[in-house]
């Protein structure tokens, strides 16, 4: 349940437990349901369903990870952020790519053993992806019942510094619902998962209550004192973006993902492409391929002006317009 990963934006995974509930289109084809309840039958997948917690040898692991941070980074004190920007890298860890961190229907001592885990592991940065960022103060003001004093300092105002929170966007009605809940979640690193991308995303135009687009929230390197003011507002500081996978897999329009990547370059967000999927853009090799023109399930437009062929994950790599994004951002 936790690994070394092929991910490409972290180094480990980490899952504390295991099991979710669909809610959104993203979630159809859902690689976690696929294997840990269709194949292995580990947990059942659905609202109502018992979520499977890991065992003891797998908890053992980030603190093994955090060791070996240590031994690399020097030696921990208190002022272990500073020293940590020193660091050329920092080990990052996905938690939890089997489930959702902030899932209702988890037992609340589980949550707060996993905030307990990520306070005891200083060298790692925890990047938690949820697909729930409403519900953030509700699972934190249980734990803080619960006995985290990590999540009542979380709850004050002061976010820890080795979590990085992020929300999936797959398309402008989930990026308008979920980007302002992650704005309201305090956090020194925010980023958004657009995968899978299952349609245009216009991050300018989503409101953050402070009343000025998502855009105005970007903050650029160079910029005069007004603007630079709004270093700090609550702004994203990351995204990724990419397709589907699996055999049922949707394909991705070129211009999605080419959207997304322009707006990052013209507000200075790092950007990281991480795949194409299963399907990739159709070019003079694949004329004798089938190919894909029309409207994907869940998606928002058909494919006519820009036909894909399917040649695996692996085959249609992750380079959008020959070049390899690989940014992230700087805590």
């Amino acid at each position: 349940m936790a690994e070394n990963t092929k991910i490409e934006w972290c180094d480990h995974t980490f899952n504390p437990w295991m099991g979710c509930t669909k809610v959104s289109p993203g979630c159809a084809h859902c690689y976690a349901e696929t294997r840990m309840d269709k194949r292995l039958h580990k947990v059942r997948w659905g609202k109502g369903q018992p979520r499977q917690r890991t065992g003891v040898a797998n908890w053992k692991l980030p603190l093994k990870w955090d060791g070996e941070a240590q031994k690399a980074t020097g030696a921990f004190d208190e002022s272990f952020f500073n020293q940590a920007k020193l660091s050329q890298k920092r080990p990052r860890v996905f938690c939890a790519s089997l489930a959702d961190w902030l899932d209702h229907e988890v037992p609340t001592q589980w949550r707060v053993d996993l905030l307990n885990l990520i306070e005891q592991t200083h060298n790692l940065d925890w990047l938690l992806l949820s697909k729930r960022p409403e519900s953030w103060s509700a699972r934190l003001h249980e734990a803080m019942g619960g006995g985290s004093e990590l999540a009542r300092r979380w709850l004050n105002g002061e976010p820890p510094a080795n979590i990085w929170v992020g929300t999936t966007v797959e398309n402008q009605l989930l990026a308008d619902e979920r980007i302002p809940a992650l704005l309201r979640i305090p956090a020194n690193v925010r980023f958004l998962s657009c995968e899978p991308l299952l349609g245009p995303v216009n991050l300018s135009a989503i409101p953050t209550g402070e009343g000025h687009g998502l855009n105005e929230a970007f903050p650029r390197i160079t910029m005069n004192p007004l603007r630079r003011a709004l270093r700090d507002a609550p702004h994203v500081h990351w995204v990724i973006t990419g397709g589907e996978s699996g055999p049922n897999a949707r394909p991705m329009h070129q211009d999605w993902a080419r959207s997304l990547r322009d707006q990052c370059a013209a507000a200075s967000v790092p950007f990281l492409f991480k795949q194409w999927g299963e399907w990739r853009p159709a070019d003079d090799r694949d004329s004798d391929r089938p190919h894909w023109v029309g409207i994907p399930d869940g998606s928002e437009e058909d494919f006519s002006d820009s036909p894909m062929v399917r040649v695996g994950k692996k085959a249609a790599g992750r380079l959008l317009d020959a070049v390899e994004h690989n940014e992230f951002p700087q805590p």
